[in-house]
């Protein structure tokens, strides 16, 4: 999907110009620029937006019980595998109103299809509870 994404926006950056010059009507130059770079800017924009919705994805999981670490395997916004290492004890909630998140770690976010992911425990460890309003040290305000 990615790979796709970024194909259509790179032929929407390379094509608009072109299709600038090639352009033989008697529009004026002002109103053929304004076209190409509002094409331009809505093929960067739904790049962006993509990588920016399925970057959380974590398409492959690596789980060393022994020693507690996780290997999250995703993609960078040119379609390049990247791969996170973090250990259980890093595993924050998503202080986030970003959608398909279940997870923080590192300053990043990751999402697990829970639908898909066989073992129940280790995905009880990745998706922390939201944590309450009331701070850890706080008293019961009657």
């Amino acid at each position: 999907m990615q790979k796709l994404s970024l194909f259509s926006c790179g032929v929407t950056v390379f094509t608009s110009p072109i299709i600038l010059f090639l352009d033989t009507s008697a529009t004026p130059l002002g109103p053929k620029v304004g076209i190409a770079v509002t094409l331009v800017a809505f093929g960067v924009f739904t790049t962006g937006l993509l990588h920016w919705f399925t970057s959380p994805y974590v398409r492959r999981l690596v789980f060393d019980r022994s020693s507690g670490t996780v290997e999250l395997h995703t993609l960078s916004v040119l379609a390049q595998p990247q791969t996170t290492r973090i250990h259980l004890s890093e595993v924050r909630y998503p202080d986030t109103l970003r959608p398909q998140v279940t997870f923080k770690a590192h300053g990043k976010f990751f999402y697990l299809d829970a639908d898909h992911f066989g073992d129940k425990q280790l995905l009880a460890a990745l998706t922390p509870d939201e944590p309450s309003a009331a701070g850890p040290g706080d008293k019961d305000l009657r």
